[in-house]
């Protein structure tokens, strides 16, 4: 009974949602593509914001549910975000410490991490002032975002 109970459950969710549409595009800076930018329409009236990450050619596809079925109908506003990857010390990694070496490195983790640095203009980081708008059709659409 457990299977048929899975079954109905997920048809349900799924006949629930409204359309979405598929919204694809590219971010470039100053002419080159951005890679791992992390995008979001936000709704400028009520619904689902979508989002995407860019790949290493600087191209998205929104997902608002599942992996690339876009957004839904509508006005929105657009923020872009790319922080500077923090690398992982390999050192920071060993094994087997005593207690004293695990509080030690306890303490020093306490510490605040630096900010992560933007590596695109702060104003693009709010969808209030990024002055990127993208209405969204019934139909697939384009929206390449240059960031200059």
């Amino acid at each position: 009974t457990l299977v048929a109970v899975g079954i109905v459950l997920s048809g349900c969710s799924n006949s629930s949602k409204p359309p979405t549409y598929p919204v694809t595009g590219t971010v470039t800076m100053q002419g080159k593509p951005v890679a791992g930018a992390a995008i979001t329409f936000v709704p400028t009236t009520e619904g689902e914001a979508a989002s995407a990450i860019t790949d290493s050619e600087g191209k998205y596809a929104l997902t608002t549910w599942a992996a690339g079925d876009g957004a839904r109908p509508g006005e929105y506003r657009v923020k872009v975000s790319k922080q500077e990857q923090q690398a992982v010390d390999p050192s920071k990694l060993v094994q087997n410490l005593s207690t004293e070496e695990e509080q030690k490195i306890y303490v020093e983790n306490k510490k605040p991490a630096p900010p992560a640095k933007s590596l695109i203009p702060s104003k693009f980081e709010n969808e209030e002032t990024s002055g990127l708008v993208h209405k969204v059709e019934e139909k697939p659409t384009t929206f390449d975002i240059k960031l200059e």
